[in-house]
């Protein structure tokens, strides 16, 4: 093999052999590691486990399968229940203290996630066996195991090596359910790190639980918010872990990792199994992690010179993002996204997807109270450039003329005067294109003054007419869900005065002191958009936001907002609605928030500080929707009954936030809830079904898993059991 390949592992965490058919081997870089030139066979001892070894008093060894990135796999049967298992061990040269934390950390990271989609973990321990030492003789060992299923079936790598590729429609319900059993392992707090298609299996048959795939090898999964001092240094910030044709962005720099790594690497995955090609590949493992870094990937057109729907063009676009903020937020919307795309219908430019490159997507709306029926039109990235030389050439070609003219104007006034009309045009050509390059320039370099407010009222007080600036957009402006969407440039006229929403342009928002000219209540409702280059920094904004008093509902989605805006929400007392989720406004600081207990509406999803939020809100008599999923939350009885006191509450999301039985009896007594998100908590079918029978006359739609068997994430998880 190629020293070179991307595909070749050249890190320390363990050794790369004939278990890695792909060769998609994992790396681990350290700050300041060099690249050895060639990476040797891992040394296999002679108290290697042989077939008929008993480990464990309970499994005997029927073959060596291969060698993963710690140590060997086994073939092996269960001497009482005669099952077959596969079982993973540490190699000789990797025992250590360390490597037996990171056995531990992988077993109880596939312990935790007990889901159909991911290969179940049955025993963990350490047998007593012997080491031949070179130099030393026979010596006593001790060889680290745990005991999973065994999979027959091969794995996405070899069925790409066999088939090139694999059609939409064969793709599709593979990577759905990737992403249903991925997603679950994130809402547990575990993110893979490795995701490849080394590491996903497809079987030949499908299992019980109904599933077709499962994902393997956990083995350098990071238990996002370990409490565990030691397990945190297992895997530190300045490292770099995973397989270079996948790594995301920030694994490749060594930066914090969170689940929105996962989904870059499965994009990668999704993108090489729709084409037959990687996104990225460049001449050594280097290369290719600055092109993750760097480039901008081709689309799956490009790759594979074939026809794809937008949709999954734009799906795997957004999954392949830069930067974190700029992805999916969770594998549960990608998987929403799947299951529309295999039915044949649109998916929206998702309020998730908060900063798509124009690069690469016109500008899309993405708001959820905007239609979804606008066409998105793809540009490539070489016409969005060669757009952009085009200005900038046109103006260098203008300033060209100014100087050449400027410069006749200089010498005319000394030597002789020129008649224009001797050359038919020529005035009245530079002065038009001077005027035009003023009016360039003025537009991309400074804010469009304006003497007074934008609105003027008529039709007895019932419509009112904007005048904004006529060659830049604030936005898209309308009434109230966006019934009627028009852009806010120029002359703009609403037949209807009241309830008028903005969602900002990136123009708006970089130039915040044009919000200044909407009158005090000109606005209900005022969003920053989702669909830009980059998470766009309220901070700028939010002093001119604060001046529109009349404000009922504030959206910074996704954006960059922190607890130092809660300041300014203080002047917005009449809001009624206020959206940041994904945000780092912490609970403890909303809940000082004065006006909190006022909100109708509010979205809190994937933030920190719920249970300090839940005080605050404690018996608040306005609150109807209330969404705080995120798997950062563990609801407790106490917090659950923190929120049965909102007794006005319609519409709850609890999504991964380990709500029981228990709490879930409580909060359905809620006399006008209609609506409950539960899915990926601990709850039985058989609560459900009490629920709704308790509440007829009262029907509440229960929002589940669409698993076959509901039960299966209820009651004792392996995590329990493996210390």
């Amino acid at each position: 093999m190629d020293t070179n390949d991307p595909r070749r592992t050249f890190g320390t965490l363990g050794p790369s052999g004939p278990f890695d058919p792909d060769g998609q081997t994992s790396t681990r870089l350290s700050s300041g590691q060099g690249l050895p030139n060639s990476v040797a066979m891992p040394y296999i001892s002679d108290d290697k486990l042989k077939p008929g070894d008993i480990v464990g008093d309970n499994y005997v060894i029927i073959e060596l399968l291969g060698v993963g990135g710690m140590g060997y796999v086994y073939k092996v049967r269960h001497l009482i229940l005669e099952k077959i298992y596969a079982m993973k061990t540490i190699s000789s040269e990797q025992v250590s203290e360390m490597a037996w934390r990171r056995l531990q950390v992988e077993a109880q990271a596939i312990a935790r996630i007990n889901h159909p989609n991911i290969v179940g973990i049955h025993n963990l321990g350490i047998h007593q066996g012997t080491l031949q030492d070179p130099q030393q003789g026979t010596q006593p060992s001790k060889i680290p195991y745990y005991v999973m299923d065994f999979l027959k079936g091969k794995n996405l790598a070899e069925i790409l090596k066999r088939n090139k590729r694999l059609s939409l429609e064969e793709s599709l319900p593979l990577f759905i359910e990737i992403c249903d059993g991925l997603g679950f392992a994130h809402k547990k707090g575990i993110v893979h790190r490795d995701i490849k298609p080394g590491n996903i299996v497809i079987l030949d048959e499908i299992d019980v639980s109904g599933a077709r795939v499962k994902l393997v090898d956990f083995g350098i999964a990071k238990l996002a918010g370990t409490i565990d001092p030691d397990n945190q240094k297992l895997t530190t910030i300045g490292e770099v872990f995973g397989s270079p044709l996948y790594m995301s962005p920030e694994q490749c720099e060594g930066k914090r990792i969170d689940a929105r790594s996962d989904i870059y690497s499965l994009g990668c995955t999704f993108f090489e199994t729709l084409t037959g090609e990687v996104p990225f590949h460049g001449e050594n493992q280097v290369a290719t992690m600055l092109m993750h870094s760097q480039a901008e990937p081709r689309t799956l057109a490009e790759a594979s010179g074939l026809d794809f729907p937008e949709s999954i063009e734009h799906l795997v676009a957004t999954m392949l993002a830069k930067a974190p903020m700029n992805r999916y937020p969770n594998l549960e919307r990608v998987g929403d996204d799947l299951e529309k795309i295999r039915r044949g219908e649109e998916i929206s430019t998702s309020p998730y997807i908060n900063n798509i490159s124009l690069d690469r997507f016109g500008e899309a709306n993405s708001d959820s109270v905007i239609d979804e029926d606008e066409e998105i039109q793809i540009v490539k990235p070489t016409q969005r450039k060669l757009r952009t030389f085009a200005i900038a050439g046109a103006l260098l070609v203008l300033a060209a003329i100014a100087v050449f003219a400027f410069s006749l104007i200089v010498k005319s006034s000394k030597k002789v005067t020129v008649d224009a009309s001797t050359v038919p045009g020529t005035a009245a050509a530079f002065e038009k294109a001077m005027t035009r390059s003023t009016n360039i320039a003025t537009s991309i370099t400074q804010e469009v003054p304006h003497p007074n407010f934008y609105s003027t009222s008529f039709n007895d007080d019932k419509s009112i007419v904007f005048n904004f600036p006529a060659d830049q957009s604030l936005g898209k402006i309308g009434n109230l869900h966006f019934k009627i969407r028009k852009e806010a440039k120029g002359q703009t006229i609403l037949k209807v005065k009241g309830k008028i929403c903005l969602l900002a342009s990136e123009y708006l928002c970089a130039h915040p002191s044009l919000i200044d000219l909407f009158r005090p209540d000109d606005l209900w409702s005022f969003s920053i958009p989702l669909t830009y280059g980059q998470a766009i920094d309220t901070k700028p904004i939010m002093p001119h936001v604060s001046a529109l008093t009349g404000l009922r509902d504030l959206n910074l989605k996704a954006n960059k907002a922190d607890s130092s805006i809660i300041p300014y929400l203080e002047k917005l007392q009449k809001l009624q609605s206020l959206n940041i989720s994904t945000t780092d406004i912490t609970g403890d600081a909303l809940a000082k928030y004065s006006g909190l207990r006022n909100l109708q509406f509010l979205d809190f999803g994937y933030n920190k500080g719920v249970p300090a939020l839940l005080l605050g809100l404690k018996g608040s008599n306005k609150l109807q929707t209330l969404n705080i999923p995120g798997p950062d939350l563990m609801l407790t009885i106490e917090q659950a009954k923190l929120i049965a006191q909102c007794k006005n509450l319609q519409v709850l999301d609890v999504e991964a936030s380990g709500l029981t039985d228990e709490s879930l009896l409580l909060l359905s007594e809620l006399p006008k809830l209609t609506e409950l998100n539960i899915r990926d908590c601990a709850v039985t079918a058989e609560t459900i079904k009490k629920v709704k029978a308790a509440r007829k006359g009262r029907p509440i739609k229960i929002i589940t898993n669409s698993i076959q068997n509901p039960d299966a994430f209820a009651g004792e998880s392996p995590a329990d059991w493996i210390k």
